[in-house]
């Protein structure tokens, strides 16, 4: 029979025969691992009783180590400008009763409720407001939060992503591999939509995104200074407007403007 001897002092322990009492192995403790369960390894040895046999299990240590690579490899992948990086619901600030103050809750609870919401036809949000309400701070919040919860996600300024795409500019592999993932990855934001020039290619792109999206039933959450009222009225964006009834719950975000109270 074997038994787990804790060596007092020594930050180690070792596992014994109670019949003939020899060693079989020591499982030395290191000040590497900050819970002080292995030698640093992000390996951890127990003794299985039933069956008498040591075997090995990842140690807390290597647990969090993997989680903070995997968190690392999503925020590289969504490319979220600096700026938002320290966006939080918990940050955002709204006057009670303003439609900011309705928007932080409608946010809130669509983290709360991804997970039930994203099988639903209507599993997006498009916020619309007048400039600095904070439309961009909540999507991006709403981002970073689903991403530490397991969902990858990716985000775009609309302006910038279309001169990207435009022709006779950045044509690249990486480029394109980005419009792939926006069309196909768990959670899209799209930002500042309306903002920059409208022709037939650009609204043909945008179109082009959100019908992927639409047809396989990924949640989007969009941003825009404009009412869809004045994006349909923009040649071509009739396809479009219809789209985002139909897949985004709309949220108004009006108020004042934050950058002016800097």
């Amino acid at each position: 029979m074997w038994k787990v001897v804790q060596l007092p002092g020594k930050g180690s322990s070792e596992v014994r025969c109670e019949c003939y009492d020899f060693k079989l192995f020591q499982l030395s403790i290191s000040d590497k691992c900050p819970h002080r369960e292995c030698d640093g390894s992000g390996w951890t040895l127990f003794l299985d009783e039933e069956n008498g046999v040591c075997r090995r299990k990842e140690c807390k240590c290597l647990i969090q180590e993997n989680e903070q690579r995997r968190l690392d490899k999503l925020f590289k992948i969504a490319r979220i400008p600096a700026k938002y990086l320290d966006k939080r619901l918990e940050n955002y600030e709204a006057a009670p009763g303003s439609e900011q103050h309705t928007a932080w809750r409608m946010a809130k609870r669509y983290v709360e409720r991804f997970q039930e919401l994203r099988s639903e036809e209507k599993n997006g949000l498009f916020m619309f407001g007048n400039p600095g309400t904070g439309k961009s701070h909540l999507s991006y919040a709403i981002l970073q939060e689903m991403m530490r919860q397991g969902v990858a996600g990716i985000c775009a300024t609309v302006p910038d992503l279309m001169e990207s795409l435009r022709p006779g500019g950045d044509e690249s592999q990486d480029t394109k591999k980005m419009l792939e993932a926006l069309k196909t990855m768990d959670l899209l934001i799209l930002d500042d939509l309306g903002a920059c020039k409208s022709t037939p290619w650009v609204t043909e792109r945008v179109y082009i995104i959100l019908n992927a999206r639409a047809s396989n039933n990924l949640p989007t959450i969009i941003t825009s200074n404009e009412d869809l009222d004045t994006l349909e009225s923009l040649p071509g964006w009739d396809r479009i407007v219809s789209r985002i009834l139909g897949m985004t719950h709309v949220v108004p975000v009006h108020g004042d403007d934050y950058r002016k109270k800097k």
